[in-house]
């Protein structure tokens, strides 16, 4: 997995300065960038660098947003940016950005001024794992009910069984019985 810095110095930002002229199918900072991504497929940025990542990559012009989810981790939670590299010149293929957002306090600047699909799964996301997207509005569930607490894909959320339907009295289980199933 390569550092979010490596395309970006290829693409001649950040700490590389502005951007020169070239051509994404070979020289110039756009072709050593995307010499840089065919040799990862998959880059670990960090998330004070998402958003100018992400912009870079769109910028290429080959590069669309089809995925966004998140894995919840021991460390904080892993949130994978999934683009359809449409290639140039060469084979389509995945190519992954990933960030890790805090666990004690989830967030991540949104992509939705980049990608105006990204609304639904940043909902998505936030709905089911509690990741926060900074800078946009109108984070809302979209999956559970409006009024669920809690974000049910997280390690920490306590599964508190309920049953879909009523049970006789007589079938239930008589108190400090053992066996049963669980």
């Amino acid at each position: 997995m390569r550092d979010g810095q490596d395309i970006l110095k290829a693409l001649g930002r950040g700490s590389a300065g502005p951007a020169g002229a070239g051509s994404a199918d070979g020289d110039g900072p756009a072709g050593a960038a995307r010499t840089a991504i065919a040799a990862a497929r998959e880059l670990a940025v960090r998330p004070s660098e998402l958003v100018e990542v992400l912009a870079s990559l769109k910028g290429l012009g080959d590069f669309v947003l089809i995925d966004i989810d998140a894995v919840d981790r021991p460390e904080g939670f892993d949130v994978a940016y999934r683009l359809l590299d449409r290639g140039g010149e060469g084979p389509a293929g995945i190519f992954t950005v990933k960030a890790r957002a805090d666990r004690s306090d989830p967030r991540l600047p949104s992509v939705m001024s980049i990608w105006k699909a990204a609304d639904v799964m940043e909902r998505e996301v936030w709905d089911l794992m509690g990741v926060v997207f900074e800078g946009r509005t109108g984070l809302k569930r979209i999956l559970c009910k409006d009024d669920f607490e809690g974000h049910p894909l997280r390690k920490d959320y306590i599964l508190v069984r309920t049953p879909r339907f009523p049970v006789r009295e007589e079938l239930r289980p008589a108190e400090g019985a053992e066996g049963g199933q669980r």
